[in-house]
């Protein structure tokens, strides 16, 4: 209890000395453009070596309670927000080869946290109920319509075969759900079928999709002219190409790559990152469903702390704000409720 409680204590104190300088680096912000650049590299270093540190000791936490490892994630992820926000800041004086290198630096620490998050605090296994015994000739349809499914075409392509099913093009893995290649459909999905699951969207086209769950982990890759939205994500959301769509999202981290004329209704607990996107807009998160409040809570997701707007544009490395987005009118935003 008492290593616990040192251990808690040198987290808050390091943090509070991290604050203390990055109030000095404001106060001397006013320096010329090569003092501040050393100032810059000084600062950046120091940061570095400092989230360095914090990981290297990630053995001494595998046995830590929860609440222990928690603070340790944390710790972790608000210095990396200040390395964000003093690279943010410093983008009009240092060169544009140093900015990129910075940039890099910051995503392999955000990789870094991801991973260590993943070995203190794994996920659940998902283990699926026993069912009952399928008669004869049951067990010969579904052979049947395996061995359809594996009929590929001349150019090594497999036919897909639709379902009626709320699963349609879905595969499942032991902790994943994957719904890709749609056209043209709506989806609720269930609380039992997408609970603390790592789902992945691929290639979807004029869709509504819509899971009012808490869910583990979202991958969303080439969607166009659809509408998706989800409950809180415990971990992160990286989207990859996105065109003419709508989505609502809830999560720590949201990174968002080769989006064009998109909107997001956010719940953010970071900046959340755009690369190669233009004429995206931002909103507070607005999707609402019976199980929501709860399904924050697990995530220790606080709106009064929501990043929403704070979005930084990793191709727009100067101190004026990035064309490429841009906040919704409150009179413009979209509000979606599922009652049931």
């Amino acid at each position: 209890m008492i290593d616990e409680l040192q251990k808690r204590s040198e987290l808050r104190r390091k943090a509070i000395l991290t604050e203390r300088q990055q109030q000095k680096q404001i106060q001397e912000s006013n320096k010329n453009p090569e003092e501040n650049a050393e100032l810059f590299t000084k600062n950046f270093s120091k940061q570095t070596k400092l989230i360095e540190e914090a990981v290297s000791k990630k053995e001494t936490f595998l046995s830590s309670t929860l609440k222990l490892k928690t603070d340790y994630l944390n710790n972790i992820d608000s210095e990396i927000k200040k390395l964000i926000t003093l690279l943010s800041e410093s983008t009009l004086f240092i060169p544009r080869y140093d900015q990129q290198t910075s940039q890099r630096k910051i995503e392999s620490f955000i990789e870094i946290h991801q991973n260590l998050r993943s070995e203190l605090i794994p996920k659940k296994r998902f283990k699926f109920k026993s069912r009952k015994k399928i008669s004869t000739n049951s067990q010969k349809k579904v052979k049947q319509t395996e061995k359809e499914k594996e009929i590929t075409n001349q150019n090594g392509k497999t036919n897909q075969i639709k379902k009626n099913n709320s699963t349609q093009n879905a595969e499942n893995t032991e902790n994943s759900i994957s719904f890709k290649n749609l056209a043209n459909e709506e989806k609720i999905l269930n609380r039992e079928q997408c609970l603390d699951r790592d789902i992945f969207l691929s290639n979807l086209k004029n869709c509504k999709l819509i899971i009012p769950v808490l869910l583990s982990s979202l991958k969303i890759d080439r969607i166009y002219d659809s509408v998706i939205c989800v409950g809180p994500v415990k971990g992160s959301i990286h989207l990859e190409s996105c065109e003419n769509c709508v989505l609502f999202l809830a999560s720590q981290q949201i990174r968002i790559h080769n989006a064009n004329n998109c909107k997001f209704y956010l719940y953010a607990s970071s900046s959340p990152i755009i690369e190669t996107s233009s004429k995206v807009g931002f909103s507070p998160y607005t999707f609402s469903y019976p199980n929501l409040q709860n399904d924050l809570l697990k995530c220790n997701f606080d709106k009064s702390s929501n990043q929403w707007d704070n979005v930084k544009d990793f191709n727009w490395l100067r101190s004026s704000k990035s064309p490429n987005w841009y906040i919704i009118e409150e009179n413009e935003r979209e509000q979606k409720i599922l009652e049931k």
